[in-house]
């Protein structure tokens, strides 16, 4: 597969409206071993899926946030073709809060960037998922990311992981109209297969069409 530096020449010169995520995943001590493991393989995935779909492929936009001992900005929201999934390790606390932040100015700065270059572009997405809970100051960021979504300026989505995960939390967080999700086992393929699938639906349609996205039966529990 071709790979290749994208920087805003590309702006100027690819016209494919501009289909952004901004994945902020737990990579805290508790996701040590099958977790993570099975966290890079469902990223490796999500990646092939994407670049294999000629539309998606100009369109699709992604950043990576961790949060894992400290939060970081993995990759700045770039074109999925121009770099390959990181390998992810898992470490340390759970500064969920500071890793929203870092995706909400992520979104911004790019979002300007489109706009300064005359580029359209579908709302862009941040997609939570976390094993634990936050032990950081969390909810100035969640009371941002909440906004912004109430405003149409992003789709927040929030999945929890496994037993331990505090829904409530993801409750708080996340847009009553969007309630968090919850997968009971660590295989992330299928949900990744979901976000391809999405992804790729998003960026056949004409920016801020209503659409109905893929079900999410195959990884969601069903709570009863």
């Amino acid at each position: 597969m071709k790979s290749f530096n994208i920087t805003n020449e590309d702006l100027a010169n690819n016209p494919a409206p501009r289909c952004t995520c901004v994945l902020v995943l737990d990579t805290s001590s508790s996701m040590e071993g099958q977790p993570i493991n099975e966290l890079n393989e469902g990223l490796k995935m999500f990646w092939n899926d994407v670049r294999k779909d000629e539309v998606a492929s100009n369109s699709v936009e992604l950043g990576i946030v961790t949060f894992g001992g400290c939060a970081k900005m993995v990759h700045e929201i770039e074109n999925i073709m121009a770099y390959e999934p990181p390998v992810l390790t898992a470490s340390g606390m759970t500064p969920m809060g500071s890793a929203l932040e870092i995706a909400i100015s992520d979104v911004k700065k790019r979002k300007k960037e489109y706009k300064n270059h005359g580029v359209s572009y579908y709302q862009p997405w941040i997609v939570l998922m976390t094993d634990g809970q936050p032990n950081d100051n969390w909810e100035g960021a969640a009371n941002a990311v909440k906004q912004l979504d109430s405003q149409r300026k992003c789709l927040f989505f929030g999945v929890g992981v496994g037993d331990g995960v505090d829904m409530d939390t993801l409750k708080y967080i996340c847009p009553e109209s969007r309630p968090p999700k919850r997968m009971s086992e660590v295989d992330f393929r299928e949900f990744f297969q979901w976000l391809s699938a999405s992804l790729k639906q998003v960026s056949m349609s004409s920016p801020d069409q209503q659409l109905l996205l893929p079900s999410t039966v195959g990884w969601e529990v069903v709570e009863v």
